[in-house]
């Protein structure tokens, strides 16, 4: 397996992972855990800046799994900043209902495809 696609792979998992407690943290405190700009962009966490890379797109871009993980991670940071854009607002129900209903279940599709890709990539399945 790739190093480089297992490190990265790891590592998203568990950054991603601990997402749902920083937004979490932040509804308690009703303070937003981030800018909203930069919880909504995919490309400004460490995976997102891989998955950008024009080295990542170049290796990985065809693959079924690379886009799907693609599609899932930008998913996620779009729901992220829906919930830290209702923190902002100060409608911590409105962010505590966002992220029970749409958040987790997207995170757990993130983590699930990342998990998937991992252990394809450790068969020799993917590149």
């Amino acid at each position: 397996m790739n190093e480089t696609l297992h490190t990265a792979l790891r590592q998203a998992i568990g950054a991603h992972f601990s997402w749902q407690l920083h937004l979490k943290s932040g509804i308690d405190t009703g303070k937003a855990p981030m800018p909203l700009d930069q919880a909504s962009a995919c490309d400004c966490c460490d995976f997102g800046k891989w998955l950008a890379a024009p080295e990542q797109k170049a290796a990985l871009g065809e693959s079924v799994q690379f886009r799907v993980i693609d599609r899932l991670h930008r998913e996620f940071h779009l729901c992220a900043g829906r919930v830290v854009e209702q923190i902002a607002l100060g409608d911590l129900e409105a962010a505590h209902r966002l992220l029970e209903t749409e958040f987790k279940p997207q995170s757990e599709h993130l983590v699930a495809g990342l998990s998937k890709w991992l252990r394809e990539a450790g068969r020799g399945e993917a590149a």
